[in-house]
C-alpha cells in the first residue's frame, strides 16, 4: 500500500470519526429531549445494543468509557431506556415499548462510543446504522435500513432486510447479506481471510488492494460477473464467495 493510499485512509477515517463526535456535542444543545449517561467497561467485553426505532452511531472511545446519548425523536409514556451495566454476559443498551403493538411511538437516536477493542452485537428494526474505528467483533441485524461500517475488525457480520451495506476496512471473516440493497466491500489490506457477500436482489461490488491473490467463486440469477483477479495458482490468502440473485458482481481493484 503506498503512503498516499495511507494518508488517504487515516483522512477518510478522521472525517468520519469527526463527524459522529460532532453529533455527540450538537445533540445534547439541539434537542431538549436527551439523555446522557457515562459508565466504566470494567471487564466486560461486549455490548449488546437493541434499538427498534432509530438510527445508531457506534465510536471508539479515549478510554474504558461508555458513553451513550440517547436523542428521543418520539418518546411516548409507555418508552423505557434499559441500561444494564452489570450483566454477566455483555453491558446492555435496550430500548423497550410497553405497548402491545409497536406503533414507532419509541424512536430513538442512539450515539454510542466505547473501548475500541469491545465486541458490539447490535440488533436495529428500523433505522440506519453507522460504526467507525471500532477494532472487535462485530454482529450487526437490521430489518430495513443502511449499514456503514469503516473499521478494521476481528470480524464482521451484517445483515439488512432493506438497505445498502458498505464496509471499508479489513476484517479476517466478513459475512455480508442483504434481501432488497446493494453492497460495496473494500478491503484496504491484504492478508488471510474469507468474505462471504450475497445480494437477494442488489448489485454486490468488492474492492481489493493490488496484487492480491484471491480464490473466487461468483454468481447472479440475473446480471453481469465482472471479475479482475485470476484465481490464484498458489495458496490463496482471501476466499471470495460473492452472489446476487439478481444484480451485478464486480471484483476488482481498489
Amino acid at each position: 500500500m503506498s503512503l498516499v493510499q495511507i494518508n488517504i485512509k487515516g483522512v477518510f477515517m478522521l472525517y468520519r470519526l469527526c463527524q459522529i463526535l460532532l453529533l455527540l456535542i450538537i445533540s445534547p444543545l439541539a434537542f431538549g429531549n436527551n439523555e446522557i449517561l457515562n459508565y466504566t467497561a470494567g471487564n466486560q467485553k461486549t455490548i449488546l445494543i437493541h434499538n427498534s426505532f432509530g438510527d445508531v452511531h457506534i465510536a471508539p472511545s479515549t478510554s474504558n468509557k461508555i458513553s451513550i446519548v440517547a436523542s428521543k425523536k418520539k418518546w411516548g409514556a409507555r418508552c423505557l431506556l434499559n441500561i444494564d451495566p452489570k450483566a454477566k454476559d455483555a453491558f446492555h443498551i435496550e430500548i423497550n415499548d410497553q405497548g402491545w403493538v409497536m406503533d414507532n411511538e419509541c424512536r430513538v437516536d442512539l450515539i454510542v462510543s466505547i473501548p475500541q477493542s469491545m465486541k458490539v452485537i447490535l440488533r436495529a428494526g428500523n433505522g440506519n446504522v453507522d460504526v467507525v474505528g471500532t477494532r472487535g467483533d462485530l454482529d450487526v441485524k437490521v430489518g430495513s435500513g443502511k449499514i456503514r461500517v469503516q473499521s478494521e475488525l476481528k470480524s464482521l457480520s451484517a445483515l439488512t432486510a432493506s438497505g445498502d451495506i458498505q464496509f471499508k476496512g479489513w476484517a479476517e471473516k466478513t459475512q455480508i447479506k442483504t434481501g432488497y440493497g446493494d453492497i460495496e466491500l473494500t478491503l484496504q489490506q491484504k492478508g488471510q481471510g474469507r468474505v462471504v457477500a450475497d445480494a437477494g436482489k442488489g448489485d454486490v461490488l468488492i474492492m481489493l488492494p493490488e496484487n492480491s491473490k484471491v480464490s473466487a467463486k461468483t454468481s447472479t440469477g440475473n446480471g453481469y460477473v465482472t471479475n479482475s483477479f485470476s484465481n490464484s495458482k498458489e495458496a490463496a490468502d482471501l476466499d471470495l464467495q460473492v452472489s446476487s440473485g439478481d444484480g451485478d458482481v464486480r471484483i476488482r481493484e481498489n
